[in-house]
């Protein structure tokens, strides 16, 4: 089996993220995503199907600027870390801290955690981009890594996508059927919010995707995002569509 047989190359135009992202968990597979275009470049790392890190080029600030900024370490702390860093191979930055006792661990993790948050979410606004994701355990990030449910992500990140035609149009139309699938396996320990509940709790195989929007319990285009969401993590499907289908294809060994 040759490296080729774990890469799966792609395009955000055709497979957005919340498909790519629902796609890796359910396989619950480790590895990076990639993502590139003209102006930035992103990639996202993977252990058990969940984000672990991730990282972008249109972040705004590194992890010590930001510690800075939000009172956890002083600049002069900074930059002693910073020289020590220079001295230092193999050991990134919040190590480092930890070490010095500049910063706790659990202090860090918070930290940590809200930037990689971010990065996902405005990921889910990329609208192009080459994608590229290889299967294994790439990197390991120590300190810095944290883990994110990736269904989670996936719901909340959809809920941030700005234009509200693309959603429309991925799950067929305004007069698409919706009907509720078995719970998948993979998302047994996954549970949604109340106001998501109540839409899901709606969808009856009845109901078109503009009635939906109209009687559910938040406002018409989030309830639009988040049964985009659903549908990205196979807990509903559209009518002659089978249940649990996501559209993305990933090649050997995802598929």
């Amino acid at each position: 089996m040759g490296d080729e047989d774990h890469v799966y190359r792609g395009h955000l135009a055709s497979s957005p993220l919340a498909e790519m992202l629902a796609t890796i968990h359910r396989r619950a597979v480790p590895g990076v995503l990639q993502i590139s275009r003209a102006d930035a470049g992103a990639s996202l790392y993977f252990d058990d199907g969940d984000v672990v890190f991730a990282t972008s080029s249109e972040c705004g600030e590194s992890l010590a600027e930001c510690l800075v900024r939000k009172g956890h370490i002083t600049e002069a702390q900074q930059q002693v870390a910073a020289k020590e860093l220079e001295r230092s191979s193999g050991v990134r930055l919040g190590e480092i801290l930890i070490q010095m006792g500049y910063i706790g661990a659990d202090e860090l993790a918070v930290v940590v955690r809200e930037q990689v948050q971010h990065v996902v979410r405005e990921l889910f606004n990329w609208d192009d981009g080459e994608v590229v994701f290889r299967v294994g355990r790439i990197q390991d990030h120590g300190a810095h890594e944290v883990r994110l449910s990736t269904p989670r992500a996936v719901v909340s990140g959809c809920k941030q996508i700005a234009e509200g035609r693309q959603v429309t149009e991925r799950l067929g139309g305004r007069q698409t059927v919706l009907q509720r699938a078995e719970w998948p396996d993979h998302l047994g320990g996954f549970g949604l919010e109340v106001g998501e509940q109540q839409l899901l709790d709606l969808v009856d195989g009845k109901r078109s995707l503009l009635e939906l929007c109209e009687e559910g319990p938040m406002g018409h285009g989030l309830n639009a995002r988040v049964l985009y969401a659903l549908w990205a993590l196979g807990i509903v499907y559209r009518d002659r569509e089978d249940a649990g289908h996501i559209k993305i294809q990933l090649s050997s060994p995802l598929e």
